[in-house]
């Protein structure tokens, strides 16, 4: 099993995450840390003096890039890196509990060999207000389907097998957001999917987090759309949700024309889910009110 660890300006969570790793009740364990900091700044240096100070008792492989080279690059040279049959991945500001390896490794071992990606359950913390709920992934199986814009899950959350990683070359390096979701959406067209029913991953949500920027969401789902329309269109609901998701991502930026093409599209092909219908509407009334009949702050 390899743990790959990206990390970027934020070593005082780094430790943590790592902490997490070692305290696994599955100890078969390849550490992997791959600094993406900006050549030798501060970030860099307090990582790496944070990491010898803490673990220099284990055997961390740990990679610098040159340059900050963003997410996806920094997953897949840790994926180069990687001895293990399975990969984890673990966002430098999550934590695991311990059993969480165990648990994934054992349902691996219990299904068909088809099976390439298993996740669980998390719990989603606020870091600030501490507001605190309990997520798990909502499908299982074939996703193939259902992948155009439905989140399997966080990559902290998911173990995959290093061959079906391989067949689809790792993440796309291109895609600064929905990288995860478009890595899966082509691990589903060679393995299934399922997960652990326990919650097994503290999952931070804090100030500053990428998922925040609305336009570079919608950047995304265009860049999704561009790559993977051909056979997204093939199935109506897939590509009514995608445009559906669009349409939400452009009218709460203000972008009128392109959500009502969306909301239309969506519609058409999916005629008969009036919320869209709703959305529709409501963006009409102008980014803000649609911003705040949605609950988009």
């Amino acid at each position: 099993m390899s743990v790959i660890i990206p990390t970027f300006r934020r070593s005082d969570f780094l430790i943590r995450a790592i902490r997490s790793v070692i305290d696994q009740s599955y100890t078969n364990v390849e550490i992997i840390v791959v600094d993406d900091n900006q050549g030798d700044d501060v970030f860099r240096a307090e990582a790496k003096e944070r990491v010898k100070r803490n673990f220099s008792d284990r055997p961390i492989i740990y990679i610098e890039h040159k340059t900050n080279r963003g997410l996806p690059a920094a997953r897949n040279s840790g994926i180069k890196a990687a001895t293990g049959e399975f990969i984890a991945f673990l966002d430098d500001d999550d934590e695991w509990l311990p059993k969480k390896l165990e648990k994934q490794i054992a349902l691996f071992r219990s299904l068909p060999q088809n099976y390439g990606v298993v996740s669980c359950g998390w719990n989603l913390i606020h870091s600030v207000n501490k507001y605190r709920r309990q997520v798990r992934p909502g499908f299982r199986g074939d996703l193939y389907k259902i992948l155009g814009v439905n989140h399997f899950s966080p990559p902290s959350m998911v173990v995959v097998k290093r061959s079906f990683l391989d067949n689809v070359q790792g993440f796309d390096e291109d895609f600064k957001w929905r990288q995860d979701v478009e890595l899966y959406f082509r691990l589903s067209q060679y393995c299934l999917f399922d997960f652990v029913d326990e919650y097994l991953v503290n999952y931070y949500y804090h100030e500053g987090s990428m998922s925040r920027n609305l336009n570079q969401k919608l950047k995304a789902v265009n860049q999704f759309i561009k790559k993977h329309g051909v056979k997204l269109s093939q199935n109506d609901v897939p590509w009514s949700e995608i445009h559906e998701r669009k349409g939400e991502l452009a009218a709460a930026t203000g972008k009128l024309l392109t959500s009502t093409k969306s909301f239309l599209i969506a519609i058409k092909n999916r005629p008969t889910r009036i919320q869209i219908i709703g959305k529709l509407v409501a963006s009409l009334l102008g980014a803000r009110i649609y911003r705040k009949i949605r609950g988009i702050k």
